[in-house]
């Protein structure tokens, strides 16, 4: 996991490194996390995806990334 982070600092430009901080969340903070992405999307989106959203970013996904 380090190695594709090391790798990800690459972003957007492989030529140049950001500056990027990555968080881990974990548990209850993966809910969190689910629950953030959730308000990008319009009402509809979370009516219809919703549920699948938090069962992938809580369960499917090995780990959740938020990144800035």
């Amino acid at each position: 996991m380090i190695d594709l982070l090391n790798d990800a600092v690459w972003a957007p430009f492989h030529s140049v490194k950001e500056p990027w901080r990555f968080i881990l969340f974990m548990e209850k903070g993966r809910r969190t996390f689910a629950g953030a992405v959730a308000l990008a999307y319009s009402r509809e989106e979370v009516e219809k995806w919703g549920e699948r959203m938090m069962y992938q970013y809580c369960h499917q996904i090995s780990a959740s990334f938020g990144h800035h």
